[in-house]
């Protein structure tokens, strides 16, 4: 298994957002209504973050492009989470600002983007002024409705993200979530690349941010933005224990985005809440150069 040595997921608690229990707003399914061999989902591409603290957008990304069924780019969900944020995100962001600029100015297909991170470099695909304005109306073809909390529902932390993904299949929703990430995790516990529960006490040196797309009644599976090398293929299978352990710390966060309807009347509507931003952050706020 390769090792996560970047993550990007800052450990904050942002007060402007209350979140939600989607046991309350969506309902929860009784346990025995979950299916024992889950969704039978496959993972969705695995990006490479490579040596940067991206983790938030290519988490974003990454849930987006499963839930669309395309590929979408992390370099501009970067570029946009930086710029709801109101600095490049070069030191990592809250995963709720990435969530926030897929709501805001939505993302953009892999194809269309005119820089990678292999080709450009973390600097440029991370400053949101770098990205030609055109690509405006490409971004908001893949916009958000919003996102809401499910970790806190009536179960514990391992059963509320199942009920959640089994509620939101019919959108085909993934959860992302931010946790700490252990120094364990990163060794191989065996074939299955089952990622082994911390032992009381481990300390933790990195946050990260990643994708749950599926579950069953013994593991929640995972997508990482650190390459096909880690764990089996990109992907990571967490136990009840280890998901539990691993969502103590008041600051992790679980959510499921939602997709915007397809109803045109929201376009205009979210042009100018983009732009009301733009200029907020652009006179406003002292941004990091």
């Amino acid at each position: 298994m390769s090792q996560i040595t970047t993550s990007g997921l800052k450990k904050v608690v942002d007060i402007r957002d209350k979140g939600y229990n989607h046991a309350k707003i969506f309902g929860a399914p009784a346990l025995p209504e979950l299916p024992k061999n889950g969704l039978g989902r496959k993972p969705g591409f695995i990006y490479d973050q490579g040596n940067t603290q991206y983790c938030t957008a290519y988490a974003t990304a990454g849930a987006s492009s499963f839930q669309e069924g395309v590929t979408l780019s992390p370099e501009w969900q970067a570029a946009k989470t930086g710029q709801v944020a109101g600095a490049p995100i070069f030191r990592g962001a809250d995963l709720r600002d990435g969530l926030k600029s897929a709501i805001l100015f939505g993302s953009i297909e892999q194809k269309d983007c005119p820089y990678t991170l292999k080709a450009d470099g973390e600097d440029k695909v991370g400053r949101w002024q770098n990205y030609p304005g055109e690509l405006t109306k490409k971004g908001l073809q893949h916009v958000k409705e919003g996102f809401y909390d499910v970790k806190n529902g009536p179960y514990d932390t391992f059963d509320n993200i199942r009920s959640a993904l089994f509620s939101a299949k019919d959108k085909n929703g993934v959860a992302i979530v931010g946790t700490p990430w252990y120094d364990s995790w990163n060794i191989e516990e065996s074939k299955k690349n089952v990622v082994p529960t911390p032992a009381f006490g481990e300390k933790t040196y990195l946050a990260h941010a990643w994708v749950i797309y599926d579950f069953d009644d013994t593991y929640l599976y995972a997508q990482l933005s650190s390459g096909l090398d880690m764990g089996d293929k990109g992907v990571l299978r967490f136990t009840r224990e280890t998901v539990n352990l691993a969502f103590k710390e008041p600051w992790t966060c679980a959510f499921i985005l939602r997709d915007k309807e397809g109803d045109s009347s929201w376009l205009i509507a979210a042009l100018r809440i983009m732009y009301q931003m733009v200029y907020v952050i652009q006179t406003k706020l002292t941004l990091v150069k």
